[in-house]
Protein backbone atom coordinates (compact mmCIF):
# COMPACT_ATOMS: atom_id res chain seq x y z
CA UNK A 1 0.00 0.00 0.00
CA UNK A 2 1.41 3.23 -1.51
CA UNK A 3 -0.46 6.15 -0.47
CA UNK A 4 -4.33 7.13 0.27
CA UNK A 5 -5.68 10.83 -0.15
CA UNK A 6 -9.09 12.08 1.25
CA UNK A 7 -10.38 15.17 -0.09
CA UNK A 8 -12.53 17.35 1.05
CA UNK A 9 -14.58 20.29 -1.17
CA UNK A 10 -16.98 22.64 -0.47
CA UNK A 11 -18.92 25.98 -2.32
CA UNK A 12 -20.50 28.51 -0.95
CA UNK A 13 -22.58 32.03 -1.52
CA UNK A 14 -24.06 33.54 -3.45
CA UNK A 15 -22.48 32.65 -7.03
CA UNK A 16 -20.58 29.99 -5.76
CA UNK A 17 -17.77 32.61 -5.09
CA UNK A 18 -16.24 30.97 -1.81
CA UNK A 19 -13.84 27.36 -2.18
CA UNK A 20 -12.73 25.23 0.17
CA UNK A 21 -10.52 22.51 -0.41
CA UNK A 22 -8.59 19.88 1.91
CA UNK A 23 -6.19 16.83 1.05
CA UNK A 24 -5.62 14.69 3.92
CA UNK A 25 -2.79 12.47 3.16
CA UNK A 26 -1.06 9.47 4.74
CA UNK A 27 1.45 7.08 3.18
CA UNK A 28 1.57 3.76 3.34
CA UNK A 29 4.48 1.09 4.50
CA UNK A 30 7.61 1.76 5.10
CA UNK A 31 10.77 -0.29 3.53
CA UNK A 32 10.26 -2.68 6.55
CA UNK A 33 6.59 -3.48 5.93
CA UNK A 34 5.40 -1.32 8.59
CA UNK A 35 2.03 0.94 8.01
CA UNK A 36 3.79 4.54 8.61
CA UNK A 37 1.12 7.15 10.76
CA UNK A 38 2.12 10.24 9.27
CA UNK A 39 -0.92 11.36 7.87
CA UNK A 40 -0.98 15.03 6.97
CA UNK A 41 -3.47 17.85 5.91
CA UNK A 42 -1.12 18.65 2.42
CA UNK A 43 -3.80 20.70 0.90
CA UNK A 44 -6.02 23.47 3.21
CA UNK A 45 -7.22 26.73 0.89
CA UNK A 46 -9.80 29.08 0.63
CA UNK A 47 -10.54 30.97 -2.44
CA UNK A 48 -12.48 34.07 -2.53
CA UNK A 49 -13.58 37.57 -4.32
CA UNK A 50 -10.90 40.31 -3.63
CA UNK A 51 -10.14 43.90 -4.22
CA UNK A 52 -10.44 44.95 -8.10
CA UNK A 53 -12.52 42.02 -9.35
CA UNK A 54 -9.32 39.62 -8.15
CA UNK A 55 -9.48 36.36 -6.39
CA UNK A 56 -7.62 35.63 -2.98
CA UNK A 57 -5.94 32.37 -2.22
CA UNK A 58 -5.17 31.68 1.41
CA UNK A 59 -3.74 28.66 2.99
CA UNK A 60 -1.42 25.55 1.99
CA UNK A 61 -1.75 24.89 -1.79
CA UNK A 62 -0.39 23.81 -5.14
CA UNK A 63 -0.69 25.08 -8.23
CA UNK A 64 0.63 23.34 -12.24
CA UNK A 65 1.60 26.81 -13.94
CA UNK A 66 3.20 24.53 -16.73
CA UNK A 67 0.67 21.66 -17.05
CA UNK A 68 0.11 22.29 -21.04
CA UNK A 69 3.15 21.05 -21.31
CA UNK A 70 2.83 17.54 -19.66
CA UNK A 71 1.69 14.47 -20.46
CA UNK A 72 -1.84 14.72 -19.20
CA UNK A 73 -5.22 12.27 -18.88
CA UNK A 74 -6.99 13.63 -22.05
CA UNK A 75 -3.48 13.82 -24.45
CA UNK A 76 -1.91 11.10 -23.83
CA UNK A 77 -2.44 8.53 -20.23
CA UNK A 78 -5.69 7.88 -18.63
CA UNK A 79 -5.61 9.85 -15.76
CA UNK A 80 -5.95 7.69 -12.69
CA UNK A 81 -2.25 6.63 -11.75
CA UNK A 82 -0.59 6.36 -14.49
CA UNK A 83 3.21 7.36 -14.58
CA UNK A 84 3.36 10.67 -15.99
CA UNK A 85 5.86 13.18 -14.58
CA UNK A 86 5.27 16.15 -12.68
CA UNK A 87 5.52 19.78 -12.75
CA UNK A 88 8.95 21.33 -13.24
CA UNK A 89 8.52 24.42 -11.40
CA UNK A 90 5.32 24.07 -9.47
CA UNK A 91 3.43 21.20 -7.42
CA UNK A 92 5.17 21.34 -4.26
CA UNK A 93 3.10 22.49 -1.01
CA UNK A 94 2.67 26.31 -0.84
CA UNK A 95 2.03 28.06 2.85
CA UNK A 96 0.93 31.38 1.90
CA UNK A 97 -1.47 33.85 0.06
CA UNK A 98 -2.02 34.23 -4.10
CA UNK A 99 -3.82 36.85 -6.03
CA UNK A 100 -5.58 35.97 -9.13
CA UNK A 101 -6.17 38.34 -11.69
CA UNK A 102 -8.31 37.55 -15.50
CA UNK A 103 -7.47 39.79 -18.35
CA UNK A 104 -9.13 39.54 -22.04
CA UNK A 105 -6.62 37.76 -22.71
CA UNK A 106 -5.82 35.56 -20.16
CA UNK A 107 -4.85 35.17 -16.71
CA UNK A 108 -2.23 36.48 -13.85
CA UNK A 109 -0.89 34.82 -10.64
CA UNK A 110 1.21 36.44 -8.07
CA UNK A 111 2.36 34.27 -4.64
CA UNK A 112 4.01 34.92 -1.63
CA UNK A 113 4.66 31.87 0.44
CA UNK A 114 7.05 29.90 2.62
CA UNK A 115 7.47 26.73 0.66
CA UNK A 116 6.57 23.43 2.58
CA UNK A 117 8.69 21.49 -0.04
CA UNK A 118 11.69 23.20 0.11
CA UNK A 119 14.00 23.49 -2.58
CA UNK A 120 17.69 22.61 -1.53
CA UNK A 121 16.83 20.25 1.50
CA UNK A 122 19.54 17.69 2.12
CA UNK A 123 20.92 15.53 5.08
CA UNK A 124 24.34 14.95 6.14
CA UNK A 125 25.83 10.90 6.93
CA UNK A 126 24.69 11.78 10.63
CA UNK A 127 21.38 12.78 9.64
CA UNK A 128 21.52 16.36 10.49
CA UNK A 129 19.47 18.50 7.84
CA UNK A 130 19.40 21.78 6.88
CA UNK A 131 17.12 23.52 4.44
CA UNK A 132 16.96 26.21 2.15
CA UNK A 133 14.14 28.47 0.99
CA UNK A 134 12.93 30.82 4.03
CA UNK A 135 10.73 32.60 1.39
CA UNK A 136 8.89 31.83 -2.18
CA UNK A 137 7.81 34.48 -4.58
CA UNK A 138 6.09 33.34 -7.96
CA UNK A 139 4.78 35.08 -10.82
CA UNK A 140 2.87 33.75 -13.91
CA UNK A 141 1.24 34.83 -16.62
CA UNK A 142 -0.92 32.44 -19.03
CA UNK A 143 -2.00 34.50 -22.03
CA UNK A 144 -3.86 33.17 -24.94
CA UNK A 145 -3.68 35.89 -27.93
CA UNK A 146 -6.02 33.67 -30.51
CA UNK A 147 -7.59 30.73 -31.34
CA UNK A 148 -4.46 29.14 -32.13
CA UNK A 149 -1.43 31.00 -30.15
CA UNK A 150 -0.85 31.20 -26.20
CA UNK A 151 2.09 32.03 -24.48
CA UNK A 152 3.23 31.06 -20.69
CA UNK A 153 5.64 33.21 -18.85
CA UNK A 154 6.87 32.97 -15.35
CA UNK A 155 9.16 33.19 -12.40
CA UNK A 156 9.79 31.25 -9.20
CA UNK A 157 12.29 32.99 -6.34
CA UNK A 158 13.02 30.75 -3.43
CA UNK A 159 15.24 33.02 -1.03
CA UNK A 160 17.41 31.94 2.00
CA UNK A 161 18.45 34.22 5.30
CA UNK A 162 22.22 33.03 4.57
CA UNK A 163 21.62 31.13 7.88
CA UNK A 164 21.50 27.60 6.89
CA UNK A 165 24.81 25.86 6.77
CA UNK A 166 26.14 22.74 6.52
CA UNK A 167 29.39 20.98 7.75
CA UNK A 168 30.34 19.49 4.68
CA UNK A 169 33.34 17.33 6.44
CA UNK A 170 29.95 15.32 7.76
CA UNK A 171 29.56 13.65 3.66
CA UNK A 172 31.63 10.88 2.98
CA UNK A 173 33.01 12.50 0.13
CA UNK A 174 34.76 15.08 2.16
CA UNK A 175 38.23 15.86 -0.21
CA UNK A 176 35.74 16.98 -2.68
CA UNK A 177 35.65 21.29 -0.91
CA UNK A 178 36.73 23.57 -2.83
CA UNK A 179 39.74 25.90 -1.89
CA UNK A 180 39.03 24.47 2.27
CA UNK A 181 35.42 26.18 1.93
CA UNK A 182 33.69 23.47 5.03
CA UNK A 183 30.10 24.91 4.89
CA UNK A 184 27.24 25.17 2.74
CA UNK A 185 25.06 28.64 2.71
CA UNK A 186 21.45 28.86 0.89
CA UNK A 187 20.91 32.18 -0.58
CA UNK A 188 18.60 32.44 -3.42
CA UNK A 189 17.23 30.45 -6.41
CA UNK A 190 15.89 31.47 -9.56
CA UNK A 191 14.10 29.51 -12.00
CA UNK A 192 12.18 31.57 -14.89
CA UNK A 193 10.29 29.73 -17.71
CA UNK A 194 8.65 30.41 -21.19
CA UNK A 195 6.04 27.90 -22.93
CA UNK A 196 4.42 28.35 -26.33
CA UNK A 197 1.48 27.16 -27.49
CA UNK A 198 0.20 26.77 -31.74
CA UNK A 199 -3.03 25.09 -32.10
CA UNK A 200 -2.87 23.36 -35.92
CA UNK A 201 -6.31 22.35 -35.28
CA UNK A 202 -8.94 22.29 -32.41
CA UNK A 203 -7.31 18.44 -31.75
CA UNK A 204 -3.00 19.22 -32.82
CA UNK A 205 -0.80 21.55 -31.20
CA UNK A 206 2.99 22.05 -31.43
CA UNK A 207 4.37 23.23 -28.03
CA UNK A 208 7.62 24.51 -26.43
CA UNK A 209 9.07 25.34 -23.12
CA UNK A 210 11.99 26.74 -22.12
CA UNK A 211 13.49 27.05 -18.54
CA UNK A 212 16.40 28.95 -16.76
CA UNK A 213 17.44 28.72 -13.79
CA UNK A 214 20.18 30.77 -11.44
CA UNK A 215 21.66 29.77 -8.55
CA UNK A 216 23.73 31.63 -5.72
CA UNK A 217 24.30 29.29 -3.13
CA UNK A 218 27.82 28.04 -2.34
CA UNK A 219 28.42 24.22 -2.73
CA UNK A 220 30.64 22.19 -3.48
CA UNK A 221 30.38 18.49 -4.17
CA UNK A 222 31.79 15.46 -6.15
CA UNK A 223 32.06 14.54 -9.33
CA UNK A 224 28.44 13.46 -10.01
CA UNK A 225 29.77 9.73 -11.36
CA UNK A 226 27.91 7.08 -9.26
CA UNK A 227 30.89 6.34 -7.68
CA UNK A 228 31.37 9.56 -6.70
CA UNK A 229 27.85 10.93 -6.32
CA UNK A 230 28.05 14.72 -5.07
CA UNK A 231 28.09 17.49 -8.07
CA UNK A 232 31.25 19.38 -8.44
CA UNK A 233 30.76 23.26 -8.86
CA UNK A 234 30.21 26.63 -7.47
CA UNK A 235 26.77 26.20 -7.80
CA UNK A 236 26.40 30.26 -8.00
CA UNK A 237 28.71 29.79 -11.21
CA UNK A 238 25.98 27.70 -12.75
CA UNK A 239 23.51 28.18 -15.18
CA UNK A 240 21.28 25.07 -15.66
CA UNK A 241 18.95 24.90 -18.25
CA UNK A 242 16.25 22.74 -19.67
CA UNK A 243 14.08 23.11 -22.88
CA UNK A 244 11.29 20.52 -24.37
CA UNK A 245 9.38 20.52 -27.71
CA UNK A 246 5.84 18.52 -27.57
CA UNK A 247 3.52 17.52 -30.73
CA UNK A 248 0.15 16.75 -29.44
CA UNK A 249 -2.33 15.05 -31.37
CA UNK A 250 -5.82 14.36 -29.43
CA UNK A 251 -8.09 11.15 -30.26
CA UNK A 252 -10.12 13.22 -32.22
CA UNK A 253 -8.09 13.30 -35.03
CA UNK A 254 -6.45 10.27 -35.09
CA UNK A 255 -10.01 8.49 -34.17
CA UNK A 256 -8.12 4.79 -32.87
CA UNK A 257 -5.65 6.77 -30.32
CA UNK A 258 -4.12 10.11 -29.00
CA UNK A 259 -0.38 10.64 -29.49
CA UNK A 260 2.29 12.77 -27.62
CA UNK A 261 5.57 13.05 -28.98
CA UNK A 262 8.31 15.06 -26.74
CA UNK A 263 12.00 15.79 -26.97
CA UNK A 264 14.05 17.82 -23.90
CA UNK A 265 17.05 18.46 -22.39
CA UNK A 266 18.48 18.69 -18.78
CA UNK A 267 21.27 20.24 -18.12
CA UNK A 268 23.85 19.27 -15.69
CA UNK A 269 22.78 20.77 -12.04
CA UNK A 270 19.13 21.48 -13.14
CA UNK A 271 17.10 21.31 -9.88
CA UNK A 272 13.38 20.06 -9.51
CA UNK A 273 11.76 20.96 -6.36
CA UNK A 274 8.97 18.49 -7.20
CA UNK A 275 11.55 15.35 -7.19
CA UNK A 276 12.85 12.84 -9.78
CA UNK A 277 9.56 11.96 -10.69
CA UNK A 278 9.36 14.90 -12.94
CA UNK A 279 12.29 13.39 -15.39
CA UNK A 280 12.01 9.78 -14.53
CA UNK A 281 8.12 9.44 -13.45
CA UNK A 282 8.14 6.17 -12.25
CA UNK A 283 10.96 6.98 -9.39
CA UNK A 284 12.32 3.66 -9.85
CA UNK A 285 15.03 2.91 -7.33
CA UNK A 286 17.98 2.09 -10.30
CA UNK A 287 17.31 5.67 -11.74
CA UNK A 288 18.37 7.55 -8.35
CA UNK A 289 21.44 6.84 -9.62
CA UNK A 290 21.59 9.74 -12.12
CA UNK A 291 19.67 12.34 -9.78
CA UNK A 292 21.35 13.36 -6.68
CA UNK A 293 19.55 14.00 -3.59
CA UNK A 294 16.12 12.76 -5.64
CA UNK A 295 16.14 16.30 -7.24
CA UNK A 296 19.28 17.56 -9.25
CA UNK A 297 20.72 16.05 -12.54
CA UNK A 298 24.08 14.87 -12.05
CA UNK A 299 25.09 15.17 -15.79
CA UNK A 300 23.15 16.42 -19.26
CA UNK A 301 20.18 14.31 -19.79
CA UNK A 302 18.41 13.77 -22.77
CA UNK A 303 15.07 12.04 -23.03
CA UNK A 304 12.43 11.58 -25.47
CA UNK A 305 8.90 10.32 -24.83
CA UNK A 306 6.23 8.46 -26.63
CA UNK A 307 2.35 8.36 -25.59
CA UNK A 308 -0.46 6.53 -26.95
CA UNK A 309 -3.98 6.77 -24.99
CA UNK A 310 -7.07 5.46 -26.32
CA UNK A 311 -10.85 6.21 -25.03
CA UNK A 312 -12.71 3.14 -26.04
CA UNK A 313 -15.78 4.40 -24.58
CA UNK A 314 -17.69 5.73 -21.28
CA UNK A 315 -15.92 2.87 -19.21
CA UNK A 316 -12.45 1.23 -20.22
CA UNK A 317 -9.65 3.51 -21.46
CA UNK A 318 -5.67 2.61 -22.10
CA UNK A 319 -2.77 3.63 -22.66
CA UNK A 320 0.96 2.70 -24.14
CA UNK A 321 4.24 4.61 -23.33
CA UNK A 322 7.83 4.64 -23.92
CA UNK A 323 10.20 7.06 -22.11
CA UNK A 324 14.03 6.76 -23.52
CA UNK A 325 17.27 8.72 -21.84
CA UNK A 326 20.53 9.28 -22.66
CA UNK A 327 22.97 10.46 -19.63
CA UNK A 328 25.92 11.93 -20.21
CA UNK A 329 29.44 10.80 -18.74
CA UNK A 330 27.22 8.50 -15.91
CA UNK A 331 29.76 6.18 -15.33
CA UNK A 332 33.42 4.94 -16.03
CA UNK A 333 34.49 2.00 -18.25
CA UNK A 334 36.93 -0.16 -17.31
CA UNK A 335 38.99 1.65 -19.17
CA UNK A 336 38.49 4.54 -17.08
CA UNK A 337 36.96 6.52 -19.72
CA UNK A 338 33.18 8.21 -18.78
CA UNK A 339 30.39 6.48 -20.49
CA UNK A 340 26.78 7.89 -21.31
CA UNK A 341 23.78 5.87 -20.39
CA UNK A 342 20.80 4.97 -21.73
CA UNK A 343 17.92 4.12 -18.96
CA UNK A 344 13.97 3.87 -20.39
CA UNK A 345 10.84 2.93 -18.83
CA UNK A 346 8.06 1.27 -20.77
CA UNK A 347 4.82 0.17 -19.92
CA UNK A 348 1.05 0.33 -20.43
CA UNK A 349 -1.90 0.76 -18.13
CA UNK A 350 -5.64 0.32 -18.32
CA UNK A 351 -8.59 2.65 -16.92
CA UNK A 352 -12.28 1.22 -15.85
CA UNK A 353 -15.07 3.28 -14.56
CA UNK A 354 -17.10 1.00 -12.53
CA UNK A 355 -19.70 3.31 -12.22
CA UNK A 356 -20.18 7.28 -11.78
CA UNK A 357 -18.91 7.09 -8.06
CA UNK A 358 -15.93 4.71 -8.51
CA UNK A 359 -13.05 4.62 -11.54
CA UNK A 360 -10.04 2.23 -10.92
CA UNK A 361 -6.46 2.44 -12.74
CA UNK A 362 -4.18 -0.35 -13.34
CA UNK A 363 -0.86 0.86 -14.78
CA UNK A 364 2.54 -1.51 -15.39
CA UNK A 365 6.18 0.01 -16.16
CA UNK A 366 9.21 -2.00 -16.82
CA UNK A 367 12.49 -0.06 -15.73
CA UNK A 368 15.82 -0.51 -16.86
CA UNK A 369 18.96 1.23 -15.82
CA UNK A 370 21.74 0.85 -18.41
CA UNK A 371 24.37 0.99 -16.03
CA UNK A 372 26.86 -2.19 -15.22
CA UNK A 373 25.47 -4.11 -11.94
CA UNK A 374 28.92 -3.22 -10.51
CA UNK A 375 28.51 0.65 -10.64
CA UNK A 376 25.33 1.22 -9.45
CA UNK A 377 25.50 -2.50 -7.09
CA UNK A 378 21.90 -2.89 -8.14
CA UNK A 379 19.49 -4.75 -10.18
CA UNK A 380 19.57 -3.05 -13.98
CA UNK A 381 16.20 -3.86 -14.42
CA UNK A 382 13.12 -3.22 -12.70
CA UNK A 383 9.07 -3.69 -12.69
CA UNK A 384 6.49 -1.48 -10.79
CA UNK A 385 2.69 -2.00 -10.77
CA UNK A 386 0.55 0.72 -9.47
CA UNK A 387 -3.16 0.18 -8.85
CA UNK A 388 -5.47 3.06 -8.04
CA UNK A 389 -9.29 3.39 -7.19
CA UNK A 390 -10.53 6.63 -7.02
CA UNK A 391 -14.07 6.85 -5.41
CA UNK A 392 -16.72 9.90 -5.14
CA UNK A 393 -19.52 10.13 -2.45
Amino acid sequence: FDEARLFFERTWGENDEYFFRARLRSEGNDNHGDVENDARMDRFYVEMPFYGDTRLTIGRFSEYWDSDYLVDGWSGLPALGAFKGGSVVTDWRTNGFMLTKNFGIGTVKAILAHPNHIVGEQADINGNEWHGGDYAFMLNAALQFNEKFGLDLGAQLFIGDNADTINANSYTNANALLNGNPDTTFKNFWTVFAGLRFNFTDYAAFKAIYYGQKWKVDEVFGSGTPADPWYWGKADTEDPKHWAVMFDVKQEALKFTSLWLEYGQYDKGFWVPQGMSTVFPTESTILKEFVRNDSQLMQDTKYWRVVLGQQWNEKWATNLFYYGYKVDDAYRDNAGNLSSAKPAEFGLGVQYKLNDATTMGLNYTHVKSDLPTDVNRKEDKDNIVRFRTSISF
